[in-house]
């Protein structure tokens, strides 16, 4: 394989974009007109580095001329075919005791005893493979790859770091050896061997998605960990790769959303890192295919915004119940919402200049719930007719305060309990008890004062009233 990058004058593991200006370059200077033989030379090293590519790659073996050697590699092929791992074990098995210095039958014999199970016999293997070439990167390969199935983790993360040393990128490899990072607390190693898997300037097959998705979710598991801050670059990456690769993604769109809420939560970020985390749920949307993925993402989204307020110090407690009150109830019961924003609005009444000293960061750094706050924000500028909407409020507050637990008014202000304890709200009003003794009226349904209306055109609205 070094061959065909030295016929293209790059060095190996150059990347794909490399290897076709390589090419283009090679074949101006030598054309099928001008020198075919040359020409015939370079697009075979093209092609061959092109579909090493797009396959498995794996260790050079010279061909062995004995019959009965060849004759057991096809045995072994033929098995392979059919799945029959045991009988490809047993196969090169007996083939290593005819030839027991050929590399090629221990290299196999490793492998199938991996699949097999047999992971004692595979380090042995391994082992001796490993010991009569030991700057053979493949064979490192098997040898760390053998330790960590067998659980060898102090060794396995040595042979992993001497693989990586001599080249080894293989996938199946390189998502190995950033688990023993993990394992072994080695987190920027871990991300900086992950990054440079997902750097590369390739086309990804579909096929080879999974794999990319593995990549993204040790970055962000190992990214909290580790001295250096790799928010951006990970995230930016992972942006590209929806963008490009949006329509294999949406499978595994559960797994990244999770993956970036955790992140999100185990350290805190700027202000800029919390954009990034936005802009990467919000380029999620596009994955979506359905009604359920949407709100998915969009509650994620909420999640992420709540987690960055908690701890945004620039900012009073009541704004935190305040995304509460305007996000995460809007599934409750409409009492529940009614209430909800009731209490938070006669809080952020009593804080009304901490409020407003603070809105301005809302409105700049957090504009999707400053959209939620603006019409209740005016009227708490307006301060002429405060004393109206408190009592509005109260009387919203005080009815359904009994019968709902959670709420923030009564216990921040206790002297406000006191003072309207026994007192009606406003003239004419009466307190009446709050229960609900039958099943709940559907919006939809046909309204119980026997109008013909629905429920939501006629009576429900008049409850809605203040």
């Amino acid at each position: 394989m070094d061959t065909y990058y030295q016929i293209l004058g790059i060095t190996p593991g150059s990347s794909q974009l490399e290897v076709k200006k390589a090419y283009f370059r090679l074949i101006r200077k030598y054309s099928p007109e001008s020198d075919p033989q040359q020409f015939q030379v370079i697009r075979e090293a093209y092609e061959k580095l092109q579909k090493a590519a797009t396959q498995e790659e794996g260790p050079d073996f010279a061909p062995n001329d004995d019959p009965a050697a060849r004759q057991f590699l096809m045995r072994i092929e033929k098995c392979a075919q059919m799945g029959d791992n045991g009988q490809c074990m047993e196969i090169c098995e007996d083939a290593s005791k005819c030839f027991p210095a050929d590399l090629h039958f221990l290299y196999l014999l490793t492998i199938f005893q991996r699949k097999c199970g047999k992971t004692g016999k595979a380090v042995k293997t391994a082992e001796h493979l490993a010991g009569m070439q030991p700057n053979n990167k493949w064979f490192q390969k098997e040898l760390a790859l053998s330790y960590i199935e067998r659980g060898f983790a102090k060794k396995a993360i040595h042979a992993c770091d001497k693989a990586y040393a001599l080249g080894c990128r293989e996938t199946g490899f390189i998502l190995g050896y950033s688990l023993e990072c993990n394992v072994n607390r080695r987190y920027d190693d871990g991300v900086k061997i992950l990054l440079e898997f997902i750097c590369q300037e390739k086309r990804w097959r579909r096929e080879e998605i999974r794999s990319l998705v593995e990549a993204y979710v040790g970055l962000m598991s190992m990214a909290v960990y580790t001295a250096e801050p790799y928010t951006a670059e990970i995230l930016g990456h992972l942006q590209k790769t929806i963008k490009n690769y949006k329509i294999y993604l949406q499978e595994y769109l559960l797994q990244l959303v999770a993956m970036l809420i955790s992140m999100s939560k185990k350290r805190s970020y700027t202000h800029e890192g919390y954009l990034l985390f936005r802009e990467s749920l919000l380029a999620m949307q596009h994955i979506c295919t359905t009604r359920e993925e949407s709100e998915l993402v969009d509650f994620a989204i909420v999640e992420l915004g709540y987690q960055h307020i908690l701890n945004d110090h620039r900012l009073d407690e009541v704004f935190q119940y305040a995304y509460e009150a305007y996000f995460d109830n809007q599934e409750e019961d409409e009492e529940i919402v009614r209430f909800s924003l009731a209490d938070v609005q006669l809080c952020m009444i009593e804080r009304q200049e901490t409020v407003l000293d603070q809105i301005g960061i809302v409105r700049q750094e957090y504009p999707h719930f400053y959209d939620k706050l603006h019409d209740f924000i005016e009227k708490l500028q307006f301060k002429k007719n405060l004393i109206y909407l408190k009592e509005r409020l109260l009387k919203i507050y005080c009815q359904l305060e009994p019968y709902i637990s959670g709420g923030y008014y009564f216990a921040w202000y206790p002297q406000e309990k006191v003072r309207l304890e026994g007192k009606p709200i406003s003239k004419g009003d009466t307190r009446h008890v709050y229960t609900r003794s039958e099943k709940k009226i559907s919006r939809n349904a046909p309204c119980p004062c026997g109008s013909g209306k629905k429920y939501k055109h006629c009576c429900m609205t008049n409850l809605m009233l203040y």
